[in-house]
């Protein structure tokens, strides 16, 4: 992230890592003493060209996911008019209106319209080991959310 511009903002004897990249729009925390399940939290700042939000990733999810993410942010093309289109795109499967799984059947996304909010959507994502059953449902913890348009 430092080849991409990305500055440190933590104190280099912590645990704990913040860093902000080059447009001061986004922050990146590494926290792994968090009580939370999210030790990696990504913050977008609201601006001109769109809504503020924010993405948190568990301890197991590897930092290569996180690092591809931000290197994602970096390029920022626009977003697509179908929100789904990358994914079905990519071979996924959309089981229904709002839900999708990966060609392993070993990651589910779920659009979810966040309660009491109208406009605030959050796209929860679970993963398995194959052969494990069933995906366990509602993951605990703040989902991520955007402003986006209600759901019809």
């Amino acid at each position: 992230m430092a080849a991409a511009g990305w500055s440190t903002l933590s104190d280099p004897l912590s645990a704990e890592i913040v860093l902000r990249s080059p447009d001061f729009r986004h922050s990146l925390q590494f926290d792994p003493q968090s009580v939370a399940s999210a030790w990696w939290q990504l913050r977008a700042e609201p601006a001109d060209d769109g809504p503020g939000w924010y993405a948190e990733f568990g301890e197991l999810v590897p930092a290569e996911v996180v690092t591809g993410f931000t290197d994602a942010l970096a390029a920022s093309p626009p977003p697509p008019q179908d929100p789904w289109l990358p994914l079905t795109s990519a071979g996924w499967h959309r089981d229904s209106e709002r839900t999708a799984r990966s060609p392993d059947s070993m990651c589910h996304i779920e659009l979810r319209q966040l309660s009491g909010s109208p406009d605030r959507l959050s796209w929860p994502v679970d993963t398995r080991e194959p052969g494990h059953g069933e995906f366990a449902g509602r993951a605990s913890g703040t989902p991520t959310s955007t402003n986006s348009p209600p759901l019809t």
